[in-house]
């Protein structure tokens, strides 16, 4: 019965082996369309990737303008309040970092609070445009009359 049975199946592999060509070795690997959609398939995804980054660069480089934009702002704020100025006052200048930023620092008295305004803008460009920090604090008038 063994032996009966095995010659069963080898006489149907030999059937399915003449009627499917792939499985009898004529055919085999990938063809020349499928490998050229697998490359365009691969392009499109490095393409998408590739533009992510470039974004990402972009976006990492103007936070890096920002946290240089306002630390100056704190630096600026704290010499002007270290320098007691009486307000009102108006000082400009220029920063090291971002790179050919400008400052401007304002000093505004309201007499009924008896407080002075002391605003500090630091403005610098990026990728054409303008931008701006802004620190705004208040402290009690030097020139209490």
């Amino acid at each position: 019965m063994n032996g009966a049975l095995y010659m069963k199946l080898m006489a149907q592999q030999a059937r399915l082996q003449q009627s499917d060509p792939q499985r009898r070795g004529i055919a085999s690997g990938f063809t020349f369309i499928e490998v050229l959609v697998a490359c365009s398939i691969l392009a499109v995804g490095l393409s998408a990737i590739l533009t992510l980054y470039a974004s990402s660069l972009k976006g990492v480089a103007l936070a890096k303008s920002y946290e240089e934009a306002g630390i100056a702002a704190q630096n600026i704020m704290t010499e002007t309040l270290y320098a007691s100025y009486n307000a009102p006052f108006r000082h400009s200048g220029k920063c090291d970092t971002p790179q050919g930023a400008t400052w401007r620092a304002v000093g505004e008295a309201d007499v009924m609070e008896k407080v002075d305004k002391i605003t500090v803008t630091v403005t610098f460009q990026h990728g054409g445009k303008t931008m701006m920090v802004e620190l705004t604090t208040s402290q009690i008038s030097m020139n209490m009359r």
